[in-house]
């Protein structure tokens, strides 16, 4: 692996990158859409795993507003300051029991997350008073009188330092005591609220500076919570108001109830406003991935030539309008990341496979066993034509569909001549080509190029930005140097680099919450039966990626698998756009297309598959022999003769 690779794209989640991402965080095209100096109600910040959620909370919070490598002067210091959390599974789950009953775990659990708040409370107010400069800008922080805390707990002390050291000496305390329930020393559990509030209110009294300042605390990973934790931060959501306002992240169907700890529930746009990352991210993902990816390699010191485009931009809210607006700027950006992950053409894979051997005794198998026993004076070699490259790839699925092999080539001889032809004007190419190219590549275990490019790796990544960072990363590493200035990555390389993104991907839903295994299964099932398709040779219902279910979802568990699935990104639900005949309109559900190249299966939203209510259950709740039975089903259905099916686990 070169050191360039590590380097440029290696880190792709936003724990590698720490908490402090002043000069490391691309701002997203959306981010004035947050509206955050008009923030006064709770936001509940939606989206899926990798599309820079808990990165947007980071560069949110204290440590990222306040950083030591920031110059702040008094009049740039925020009007909202970020306090942020992230919701552990393993640590939530620690309080829960039969020793204690629900009432005093909450207070257990609320007692746990005030210390979290206050915690990052005195660090933002320690980074403020940090550096000799700030002293001067900020003056009075280390004389802060906080002897208010001393109401709830008279061991907490006075001062900014002695708080510090009681809040961990508390989480010790609290820690040891969940370890050991038997010891009747239990903490003396604090109102969060009250809390946090005469403490915020103290400060601002004190320090003329911190007067307006509002104080947002970031809740990250909240559907890792217990539901009645859940319901404790329901309430601090609904009674929010200034100066501290609480904030969530969360994954799709994420949040299971709007339960709060009163009789009212969470109401939306009253109590909480949703803003959904990926829904804006995808708006602009092109322009957006590609400063990423022209950011990593400035970053990593790569000479990228005379482009528009430098990391102060990037990193600076103040630019957004110039990014989104000049047309000059898009263009040369895009251009840069296209050059650097160049794409074959329809046109140039097709020529490609004419001239492999390989490729090409591949294709011509295909012909010849569509034109068995049909018309013994016309061979294969009549449709491999270099001059209509295209066309001679989708020949061998119009064959398979029953159209007579003078007829196709009569239409052949019409598109070589650049006469009106049903490859061109009937769209034989448009509806078939990608399939067959698929078709083609399936048995061979070859890189497809269909992968490769940025423009493919944007469709791979559905703005998914961890997506999109690993196929840069691997596309590095096949590289294995630092490219010249003006160099591309081969497109074999980014190629290789899909189907390894993509298998690693697969694997990882089995990590995907308490239903990882199960999700594995139905990525694995689902992923083989578009592979089955796909193999069919007539490609009569090409590039099958999505399916719907007859009368909508099944009950029960089948109901909640496919919510994980929509939770986890395995799946993306969209509402159903072509119904047949007259019945029931339902949801579509279109598998992720990063598991694409590990099927070999089309990554865009093509054909439908219409699953029964029996083949539905199946797939998402069925066991290992019930989910084989519906692999032989659909393979004696579509007559797929060269299955060369994938181990299902």
């Amino acid at each position: 692996m070169s050191q360039f690779a590590t380097r440029a794209f290696a880190k792709n989640r936003a724990e590698e990158l720490g908490f402090d991402l002043w000069d490391e965080f691309v701002i997203p095209l959306f981010f004035d859409k947050l509206a955050l100096s008009d923030v006064r109600k709770p936001l509940l910040i939606e989206g899926g795993r990798g599309c820079g959620k808990t990165t947007l909370l980071r560069y949110l919070s204290h440590n990222t507003q306040l950083s030591p490598k920031r110059h702040l002067p008094r009049e740039a210091l925020p009007k909202q300051i970020g306090l942020y959390l992230r919701a552990d599974t393993q640590y939530l789950r620690a309080f829960a029991g039969d020793w204690l009953n629900e009432s005093e775990w909450r207070l257990a659990f609320e007692h746990a997350l005030c210390l979290m708040v206050m915690g990052e409370l005195f660090s933002a107010l320690t980074s403020l008073a940090s550096g000799p400069q700030r002293k001067i800008d900020f003056p009075g922080i280390e004389q802060l009188d906080l002897s208010i805390f001393q109401d709830f707990d008279s061991n907490g002390g006075a001062s900014l330092n002695d708080l510090l050291v009681y809040v961990r000496r508390s989480k010790n305390r609290l820690a040891a005591w969940l370890n050991n329930p038997e010891d009747a020393n239990r903490p003396r559990f604090l109102p969060l609220k009250s809390v946090l509030i005469n403490l915020i209110q103290s400060a601002r009294d004190q320090l003329e500076f911190l007067a307006d300042v509002v104080f947002f605390v970031f809740i990250d990973e909240y559907e890792n919570l217990l539901p009645y934790q859940m319901r404790v931060i329901n309430t601090l959501l609904k009674h929010s108001e200034p100066p501290l306002i609480f904030h969530i992240a969360v994954k799709r169907n994420g949040m299971a109830t709007r339960e709060t700890l009163g009789t009212e529930q969470l109401q939306e746009p009253a109590d909480y406003r949703t803003f959904d990352v990926e829904e804006h991210l995808n708006k602009d993902f092109e322009l957006f991935a590609a400063e990423v990816f022209c950011f990593r390699l400035l970053k990593s010191g790569a000479d990228i030539g005379g482009a528009k485009i430098n990391s102060s931009v990037l990193c600076d809210p103040m630019q957004i309008t110039y990014r989104r607006d000049n047309e000059e700027y898009r263009r040369s950006t895009r251009d840069l990341a296209h050059s650097f992950l160049p794409t074959m053409s329809y046109s140039q894979i097709a020529e490609h496979i004419l001239d492999d051997a390989t490729l090409r005794a591949r294709l011509r198998k295909m012909i010849e066993s569509a034109l068995t026993d049909r018309s013994r004076d016309i061979t294969a070699n009549q449709f491999l034509r270099s001059a209509t490259a295209m066309a001679s790839v989708c020949s061998a699925a119009v064959l398979h569909q029953g159209k007579q092999p003078n007829a196709v080539l009569d239409e052949l001889d019409a598109y070589e001549q650049g006469r009106p032809s049903k490859f061109s004007q009937g769209e034989w190419i448009h509806h078939y080509f990608v399939g067959t190219v698929l078709s083609i590549y399936l048995p061979l275990q070859r890189p497809c190029p269909l992968y490769a490019g940025f423009g493919a790796f944007l469709k791979l990544s559905r703005g998914n930005v961890r997506h999109f960072l690993e196929l840069c990363h691997l596309s590095m590493v096949e590289l294995d140097r630092e490219p010249k200035l003006g160099e591309s990555i081969p497109v074999e390389k980014q190629a290789i680099a899909a189907r390894t993104a993509s298998a690693m991907f697969v694997k990882e839903t089995q990590g995907s919450g308490d239903q990882g295994n199960r999700l594995f299964l139905v990525v694995n099932t689902l992923g083989q039966i578009f592979r089955l398709s796909q193999q069919r040779p007539s490609q009569s219902e090409p590039e099958r990626t999505h399916f719907s279910i007859d009368r909508g979802i099944p009950t029960g568990e089948a109901a909640d698998i496919i919510k994980e699935c929509i939770k986890w990104s395995v799946l993306f639900v969209s509402q159903e756009t072509k119904v047949k005949d007259a019945r029931f309109e339902t949801d579509e559900y279109v598998l992720n297309p990063i598991y694409a190249p590990y099927f070999g299966i089309s990554f865009n939203k093509g054909r439908k598959l219409e699953l029964s209510q029996q083949a539905a259950t199946d797939l998402l709740c069925g066991s290992r022999d019930q989910l084989d039975t519906l692999l032989r089903n659909y393979k004696k259905a579509w007559a797929v003769v060269e299955a060369d099916q994938l181990p299902l686990l």
